[in-house]
């Protein structure tokens, strides 16, 4: 269930979450997405976090229009964050 919590087993703790985002090219075109995973401590309660789950594409625009797709998205969120999107994107034209 979303916002369950429980420990990690090295002093921290980890949270089933969903949410949403987007991804912008630079044009201004947009992919919008949800997600939902696991956002864990990487030891202790104010640790580094990580974030493993999967994502779902639901809209674009611009180059963008019919967007479909999905796929995995980690993170690192620490002094530096880092984020990796894996997966795949088709996008289906009427022109």
């Amino acid at each position: 269930m979303p916002g369950t919590v429980g420990t990690n087993g090295v002093g921290g703790a980890c949270e089933f979450i969903t949410g949403t985002g987007s991804v912008t090219a630079a044009d201004g075109s947009t992919i919008s997405f949800a997600t939902v995973g696991t956002l864990c401590n990487e030891a202790g309660i104010f640790s580094v976090l990580q974030y493993n789950g999967t994502y779902r594409i639901t809209s674009g625009d611009g180059r963008f229009v019919g967007v479909a797709g999905g796929g995995s998205l980690t993170a690192t969120f620490g002094s530096t964050h880092f984020i990796k999107i894996d997966g795949t994107i088709s996008v289906f034209s009427s022109v």
